[in-house]
């Protein structure tokens, strides 16, 4: 299930491990990104009252189509009784911690299927049946598109991407997309997940032959070696 946190940092990230622990997938709440669909909307009791501008009732109609919850309130009547006047569609007492909340939204979502294909490549982490990527810990926003570039890249095991492997994968066989629209979906890729120096993968260009993501200072025998490289490889050969 898709869920979004509006909370205080330590909060949000104790509440988000637990939840991706789970089995589902917490959208980024950071706000330069698009914003996301989202199944079920958290909201943190101390985030409302910390500041005026965080509206319960604007959070509500922004994410008219989700299920938004309120957890950690009060356990008094009145205090429930005015979040449902706001929008909420539950209220989560604080005297029944995050056990309860998380046992709610396993009801309310029904048992998360546990994830079938996850791809490790150091510290990245792909969860392929949620088109997630997961980052030193940390979920990274990325797009359809963008998702499938990472991972065909990530699985090439260091071998050269040929522009045109990527339009026909990625794109479909005989798509009329301009070239150009690659080098975009690339570049957000490689800044989305810091494909350089800082984070041990680094993603270039071969001039007038396509692209290559090699680890930095990996031993490249060990990438074809492996059996998803192998895999992918055969794949490519059918």
């Amino acid at each position: 299930m898709k869920i979004r946190i509006y909370s205080h940092d330590s909060e949000h990230t104790r509440l988000a491990r637990e939840l991706r622990d789970a089995g589902h997938r917490v959208i980024s709440d950071d706000r330069r990104l698009p914003l996301q669909e989202a199944d079920l909307v958290l909201v943190h009791w101390e985030w409302m009252r910390s500041d005026s501008r965080n509206d319960l009732a604007k959070v509500c109609r922004v994410h008219a189509e989700s299920a938004v919850w309120v957890f950690d309130a009060p356990s008094d009547r009145d205090s429930a009784l005015s979040l449902f006047a706001l929008g909420a569609v539950d209220v989560v007492s604080a005297a029944f911690g995050h056990p309860v909340l998380l046992a709610k939204i396993e009801r309310f979502g029904g048992i998360a299927s546990p994830v079938k294909d996850v791809f490790e490549f150091g510290s990245y982490r792909f969860l392929d049946d949620r088109r997630t990527v997961i980052c030193a810990g940390e979920e990274v926003f990325l797009t359809e598109k963008e998702y499938a570039l990472a991972l065909y890249l990530f699985r090439s095991g260091g071998d050269l991407v040929r522009r045109a492997d990527l339009l026909r994968q990625i794109w479909g066989t005989g798509s009329q997309l301009h070239s150009r629209s690659v080098d975009v979906h690339l570049s957000r890729v490689r800044k989305k997940l810091t494909l350089d120096e800082r984070s041990g993968w680094v993603l270039g260009s071969v001039y007038g032959q396509g692209y290559r993501l090699m680890p930095i200072g990996g031993d490249r025998g060990a990438i074809e070696r492996s059996p998803l490289h192998q895999r992918f490889m055969a794949a490519q050969a059918i």
